[in-house]
């Protein structure tokens, strides 16, 4: 027997059976998981890039990408992303954003971005780029101006 407070703070009894306890436990686990894993990965990211290859931080998280961290960007992502999709509740609503949540992390994981766009990853690695150096936010020179695009 389980006893659970309403709003109103009356009592009520609830018969669960073992295998729903069991799932209880389970869900409460795998939220856990998605949540230390989702908390962790960024510091454990960083901090390899800094004290492997001096890289202090870059523009954008999915940067790392690029540096010797990529199998731990991509694992956790993916990770992450799996048990996204796996996670359900009784409401429709929650698994629908759990599951395109899954996939968007997974993809990301699979698709990085351009690293073109990272700058201190562009500049350490030039040949990742094509010898093209490009900054994360382009300046008023990268722009072309509105009359150069009328002519």
């Amino acid at each position: 027997m389980t006893y659970s407070t309403d709003s109103l703070g009356n009592q009520r009894e609830h018969k669960v059976n073992s295998l729903q306890k069991d799932n209880i436990v389970s869900y409460l686990t795998l939220r856990q998981m998605i949540g230390w894993i989702g908390f962790f990965m960024p510091i454990t990211v960083r901090a390899g890039a800094y004290l492997f290859e001096s890289i202090h931080t870059t523009g954008s998280i999915s940067a790392y990408y690029y540096t010797g961290m990529r199998d731990v960007f991509v694992s956790t992502l993916v990770l992450v992303g799996a048990l996204l999709t796996c996670y359900r509740t009784p409401a429709l609503r929650d698994n629908l954003i759990a599951i395109v949540c899954g996939i968007a992390a997974i993809g990301i994981g699979l698709f990085p971005m351009d690293p073109a766009w990272a700058a201190e990853i562009a500049q350490r690695f030039p040949d990742l780029t094509g010898g093209q150096r490009r900054l994360a936010r382009p300046s008023k020179e990268d722009v072309p101006s509105v009359s150069a695009w009328q002519e």
